[in-house]
């Protein structure tokens, strides 16, 4: 991989968010209005070389990666938080595998999106990030994507002003990415 050179060296200006956007392969008829999100962290384990002084410390060759956390508004009928809700328990609560095979075919049509590794459908994900003039500064790809969280929502009708209803979602992946 090499490093690129077409950035400036210096850059004057701190990045001035002004929005992101998250799209996942297999929902592609959903909006998800992100209001919070992280690019993981990526750590590279590391080898100890014994000698008879010192260990010696060494760089692994295995890239472990951070879960990819996201806060997401409700969209009015909740499908946004309905479809996810129904991937982590086809994946996570099935009572036996003839129940995952008829969810597959009885829903073919409506999830034609996922890879289908044995029982853990997988997606891709998009992470829009949008600066200052609201134009895609980066976009970073989530290869492969598992989901492994979904949060609450809280439900409160005490305010007279508008409250909007989120949720927390949290995602594995085999890698990422960013896309030029």
């Amino acid at each position: 991989m090499a490093i690129d050179t077409s950035c400036p060296s210096v850059q004057l200006n701190p990045l001035q968010m002004s929005g992101l956007s998250l799209s996942i392969v297999a929902f592609p008829q959903l909006t998800f209005w992100v209001k919070e999100a992280n690019l993981p962290d990526i750590t590279l384990q590391e080898v100890n070389i014994s000698t008879p002084l010192s260990d010696i410390p060494f760089h692994g060759d295995k890239l472990q990666f951070g879960s990819l956390d996201v806060r997401i508004l409700v969209d009015e009928y909740m499908n946004n938080y309905y479809n996810l809700f129904k991937w982590i328990t086809l994946v996570g609560f099935p009572n036996d595998y003839t129940e995952v095979d008829q969810w597959r075919k009885k829903n073919n049509n409506l999830y034609p999106f996922f890879k289908d590794t044995e029982l853990n459908l997988v997606t891709d994900i998009r992470l829009e990030i949008k600066g200052a003039n609201s134009e895609t500064v980066r976009v970073v790809v989530y290869e492969d994507a598992v989901i492994t969280s979904l949060g609450s929502i809280s439900f409160a009708d005490e305010s007279t002003d508008t409250q909007y209803a989120t949720f927390n979602v949290s995602f594995k992946f085999r890698q990422f990415r960013f896309v030029d």
